[in-house]
């Protein structure tokens, strides 16, 4: 009000008649100023009650439904209700991204362009139809404990109320790879090898990484070097390629594989295999129907052509 007051501007109520610039009406309107920002706070605490029992006690969801999944509202006890609904038209598009990830042969980019092709888009707006996923969300999708049932309110996670898309088993595989690739620390370079990555020093406790160098005779060669070398905290000295991977042959020469790991490692490739394969006819089947799909839309528009001389021949797939 003094802001106001110091450019001139005066405070006119149309309902409230005692709100003038007089000492009694700037107490009035002080007054009317505190009770309307004390109710807002409480609406405010109010509504932040309700939602946090929507979640505690209903396992209810409190945001824009997520992809997957639509918000609906349903007639309950004569109320109606905001709930979370399966997307018929996107839900299976969701325990595939699953799949494909799960294989530890695809990047979340490779992920987005399967799905993609197989036909995924987002739900549109008014601002924005639909469009294909991108990358950033592929990644939190992956990540997402709400597609396995739950719902995190504050910090904490809740038993939702709306159906699971994945199975435990499917998410955890999922995790296993994507933490095999943080842990790896593995990132797209110009030089590659099979050890990268995988390298730690026992000095520092810091990784080993790739480095090429140049000989007298301008031969070209590669070492490792420890990270923390670089950062001047370690005095490993620089290994050749080649010795590396004697001594890794030799410790390997040494270690025998349990009957109980092997047994492990099979069934988790006989479920990455499975899975692969099921993936794989989900998108054939997905692509079958979006050519199905098209040669439907390519015969109405012949049809609406009607033009005895346009050449009838369809596009060839």
């Amino acid at each position: 009000m003094m802001a106001l007051k110091q450019m001139g501007v005066q405070l006119v109520s149309a309902t409230e008649k005692n709100l003038d610039d007089s000492p009694a009406g700037r107490l009035m309107h002080g007054m009317l100023a505190l009770i309307n920002e004390y109710q807002v706070d409480q609406n405010g605490a109010d509504i932040k009650y309700k939602m946090g029992q929507k979640v505690t006690k209903h396992g209810g969801t409190i945001s824009r439904a997520k992809l997957g999944y639509l918000n609906e509202r349903v007639h309950f006890d004569g109320h109606k209700v905001n709930t979370i609904a399966v997307d018929p038209e996107r839900a299976r598009y969701i325990p595939m991204a699953f799949e494909l990830y799960a294989t530890g042969q695809h990047t979340y980019e490779t992920v987005r362009d399967a799905l993609t092709d197989a036909g995924l888009r987002t739900r549109g707006n008014r601002r924005w139809g639909p469009r294909p996923v991108s990358t950033a969300k592929v990644g939190e999708l992956l990540q997402d404990r709400y597609y396995l049932g739950y719902v995190t309110y504050e910090g904490v996670e809740y038993k939702g109320r709306h159906d699971p898309l994945v199975t435990q088993e499917l998410f955890d595989r999922a995790q296993r790879v994507l933490q095999n690739e943080r842990q790896s620390g593995t990132r797209q370079r110009t030089h590659d090898h099979y050890l990268r990555g995988l390298l730690w020093c026992q000095r520092c406790k810091r990784r080993l990484i790739l480095m090429p160098g140049k000989s007298r005779n301008g031969q070209v060669y590669f070492y490792f070097i420890c990270r923390g070398r670089q950062d001047r905290v370690c005095d490993l000295d620089y290994l050749h390629i080649s010795k590396v991977e004697r001594a890794v042959e030799n410790h390997y020469a040494t270690v025998q594989l349990s009957e109980h790991f092997c047994a492990a490692l099979r069934s988790r490739l006989e479920a990455t295999r499975q899975g692969a394969t099921t993936t794989a006819k989900r998108l054939t089947d997905q692509l079958g129907k979006q050519l199905a799909k098209l040669d439907i839309q390519e015969d109405r528009y012949l049809d609406l052509v009607g033009d005895p001389d346009w050449p009838k021949e369809k596009v060839p797939a």
